[in-house]
């Protein structure tokens, strides 16, 4: 949203949620979510399940060449790995690295993983990837905090410290 507000053409690709539930979670966080899809978003779903993984990619394909997005959002690469063999994952997310990169296309996954910040989880996609920010739920206190780190950012110095981030009307808010 952020990226479509600034001028640039995003696309949001969801295979877990539908559209409606995705403008209703913005809005519920004070979100301009309207102004954004008015602007340069455009949000795009369909059930991974209901699809081959050569389906999903020429769709992602079809959709990169047709609309041109500078950034592309795919939540969620755990979705799709409920519903393809690994190695049809891997190879899809291969094709897609490269297909993105051709076309300097911004991408963004979403992957659940379980992690303790300890490991780099498994992913199938971290060679490929240039950043993976682990996120992580952690009861502090009777309430749920939420925790991220910079697992790996290539080619870049970064902090390596566990970070507090609450999701907010402003987005996403980062404490020390």
């Amino acid at each position: 949203m952020a990226n479509a507000l600034k001028g640039r053409r995003a696309i949001y690709l969801a295979f877990e949620e539908p559209i409606d539930q995705i403008i209703r979670s913005a809005k519920n966080y004070g979100m301009p979510i309207e102004e954004a899809l008015r602007e340069n978003l455009k949000i795009i779903t369909w059930i991974p399940e209901s699809k081959t993984p050569v389906y999903t990619f020429l769709k992602i394909k079809e959709i990169i060449e047709k609309l041109k997005p500078e950034v592309l959002v795919i939540d969620s690469l755990t979705a799709l790995r409920q519903h393809m063999e690994e190695r049809d994952l891997a190879k899809m997310i291969r094709y897609l690295n490269l297909l993105t990169k051709a076309n300097r296309v911004t991408t963004y996954f979403t992957l659940n993983e379980e992690t303790n910040f300890e490991v780099v989880p498994f992913t199938g996609a971290s060679t490929m990837v240039d950043v993976i920010i682990g996120l992580k739920y952690q009861v502090k206190n009777g309430n749920i905090e939420r925790k991220m780190a910079i697992v790996k950012a290539r080619g870049s110095n970064h902090s390596r410290k566990i970070y507090r981030y609450e999701i907010t009307d402003k987005g996403v808010e980062i404490y020390e």
